[in-house]
């Protein structure tokens, strides 16, 4: 499956901390992981991944990039966990980023499972966060609801049906 966005992508910053030491992510970068969560989700035709995976990841701006590549890489890929195209990054077994100059943003990104044979040990770990997913949807279905945005009950019953996979 191929997704893309012409969002500006922005490379992962660190974390900042105010002068009481609370630490948070900066307002900017929060609000475009929203968006592209939203806007993946939006393209995908399906429930989360659950099993091995391998993501190649294309960025085209049309300047050069000022972050590092695997920065911009960890936006994509916590936006596509947040949209839950599939459930932890730790699915990934192989994954290739590459940044091109063009006249304008677009990047791609392509989702595909991975061969069986390539299997790590990470499946016990992927289903222990599957699991605990699960278990707070069942006990907070709101936690879909954006701002003022109000869901009806089968809306949420549809969000955690396609989360365990089709039943409850």
């Amino acid at each position: 499956m191929i997704l893309f966005t012409k969002e500006r992508i922005l490379a992962c910053p660190r974390p900042r901390a105010t002068k009481s030491g609370v630490v948070f992510m900066p307002k900017n970068y929060k609000e475009l992981k929203k968006k592209l969560s939203a806007e993946f989700f939006d393209q995908w035709d399906g429930g989360p991944v659950s099993g091995p995976i391998s993501v190649g990841i294309s960025i085209m701006t049309p300047t050069k990039r000022t972050g590092d590549i695997d920065n911009y890489a960890k936006t994509i890929l916590d936006s596509l966990e947040d949209a839950a195209i599939f459930y932890d990054d730790i699915q990934i077994c192989y994954m290739s980023v590459r940044h091109e100059l063009g006249d304008s943003y677009l990047t791609t990104v392509e989702i595909s499972l991975h061969p069986e044979k390539y299997i790590n040990d990470y499946s016990d770990k992927v289903t222990a966060k599957k699991e605990k997913l699960h278990d707070e949807l069942k006990e907070n279905p709101d936690q879909f609801k954006e701002d003022s945005q109000e869901m009806s009950k089968e809306e949420k019953q549809a969000i955690i049906d396609a989360m365990l996979g089709g039943g409850s």
